[in-house]
């Protein structure tokens, strides 16, 4: 798959993003490969992704959650954040769920055809 010049312009700002160092709150930041990886994914199939920083979830503060927004969708379908025993998946609807790869994650969120 070719990088697309919207694509590279994301990967820029998450590599300087990952440059600077900064304390983390009691959650884990994604790494840069992970990051890379969501965000070609997200691009591939049409799907808004939002990285938001310094969240709190469940009375836990995350250095950063990535939101997924479906094509046309003004509400996040999926929020994952990095737990300290892998990423944690919380879907808009039914239960959620933990793995400990990025690839895992995103087949079981929009499986390959």
């Amino acid at each position: 798959m070719a990088v697309t010049p919207r694509a590279s312009a994301m990967m820029d700002k998450l590599a300087d993003k990952q440059a600077i160092d900064t304390p983390h709150n009691g959650g884990i930041a994604f790494t840069l490969p992970e990051l890379l990886m969501l965000t070609a994914w997200a691009e591939f199939h049409s799907i808004r992704l939002v990285i938001e920083l310094d969240n709190r979830i469940d009375d836990a503060e995350y250095e950063e959650v990535a939101a997924l927004y479906p094509p046309g969708s003004p509400l996040r379908h999926w929020t994952l954040w990095r737990a300290p025993d892998g990423i944690v998946v919380e879907p808009m609807f039914g239960p959620g769920f933990r793995e400990q790869c990025i690839c895992d994650v995103l087949q079981r969120v929009m499986p390959a055809s």
